[in-house]
């Protein structure tokens, strides 16, 4: 090829080239938007009758804005937009199975009386599970995800669900716009918390937090007073920033029953959330330079292998029966942490970081 032909193709090709790499990253970010909506927000057609076991109550606390008019019925009396009063609400267990596109069935409680809509007996106390969850989340869907939590790993005890005013949408302005809410859902997490610790028919309070919901429920306990009930807490594949995690965990921590940390290393959700709402690496992902985040008194248990469907890997807790099976021993104060079981080592490979710090590996 003559000289002047190939300096002119290739003076055409790098002239093409900022071109062709704006494409790719606008091809990148459709992707990964789809994959934060898809993985944070899938949603089943039905879902099992929520029901919970041995007569546990199920209430929802929330801090979206009322719009009905003083006779709540149903969730569809719930909106998107923030309110500041925190509202409860008691499930009606009778109703069958429904999608999350339709409303549940429920009846008001007044604050002042969660302790009340607790008791089942004088003097019985019972556990409580307490969900947090994450973005692209409708107060139907989050409250079918606890519900499914709960039946999975069989608890005994009250089920609640703190819905924070989700958009339930899973565009990067409804990411941005859920990140805010996150911040201005403290006061009303807080508050939960508070009347939960407070109230006389209530053993421990046990929670599960994912994704974005992780950082509501972080920044809360690092403000908030000393709880005397706080049991295990289980972080599953936290969108906190790496930095913020490990400021505020060894407090957290220290105050916890317990804690177990789930992260991964395919979580595309994650990778993706800093190009949407700004900040460093997140949490919950495996860092190819720094590992997984392994802090005393705190389990960190690597999900990878069990994640890989489609790599939409930021429901793990949803995926695996044998990781629900499991947190039924976490949260009971009585038996082995799986990890450490004999009979169930085989699920658990032991490993290191690079500063020889242990964490455990899940495979099936």
């Amino acid at each position: 090829m003559p000289f002047f032909v190939e300096d002119f193709s290739m003076r055409k090709l790098a002239s093409a080239m900022p071109r062709v790499r704006r494409a790719a990253r606008l091809s990148h970010l459709v992707i990964a938007v789809l994959n934060l909506g898809f993985a944070v927000g899938a949603k089943a057609d039905t879902n099992p009758p929520l029901q919970l076991s041995e007569g546990g109550k199920f209430v929802i606390a929330t801090n979206r804005a009322r719009t009905d008019d003083g006779t709540l019925t149903t969730t569809a009396g719930f909106s998107n937009e923030r309110s500041p009063r925190l509202s409860y609400a008691l499930i009606d267990q009778t109703q069958g199975e429904t999608s999350d596109a339709e409303p549940i069935k429920v009846s008001p409680i007044e604050p002042r009386n969660i302790g009340e809509a607790l008791a089942r007996q004088p003097g019985a106390k019972q556990p409580v599970l307490l969900y947090v969850h994450g973005f692209n989340n409708s107060i139907e869907g989050a409250t079918h995800l606890a519900n499914h939590v709960a039946g999975k790993i069989g608890f005994k005890g009250d089920v609640a669900v703190f819905s924070w005013p989700s958009l339930a949408s899973w565009t990067p302005a409804s990411y941005r716009a859920d990140a805010a809410t996150v911040d201005a859902s403290k006061v009303a997490l807080a508050e939960l918390l508070q009347a939960l610790d407070a109230a006389p028919a209530v053993d421990r309070i046990h929670i599960i937090s994912h994704s974005l919901g992780n950082r509501l429920l972080m920044r809360t306990l690092a403000s908030a007073p000393r709880m005397r009930k706080l049991g295990q807490i289980l972080l599953c594949s936290p969108d906190v920033e790496r930095a913020e995690f490990l400021s505020a965990a060894p407090r957290i921590v220290a105050a916890a029953g317990g804690a177990t940390l789930w992260v991964s290393d395919n979580d595309r959700a994650l990778r993706v959330a800093p190009e949407f709402g700004g900040g460093g690496p997140r949490a919950g992902l495996i860092s190819a330079g720094n590992g997984p985040i392994v802090l005393p008194n705190m389990a960190t248990i690597d999900v990878s292998n069990e994640t890989a469907l489609f790599e939409f890997n930021h429901n793990a807790y949803m995926q695996v029966d044998d990781l629900f099976a499991d947190l039924a021993d976490v949260f009971d104060q009585n038996a082995l942490r799986p990890w450490l079981n004999p009979a169930k080592q085989r699920h658990y490979a032991r490993r290191t970081t690079r500063d020889n710090k242990a964490y455990w590996e899940f495979n099936r």
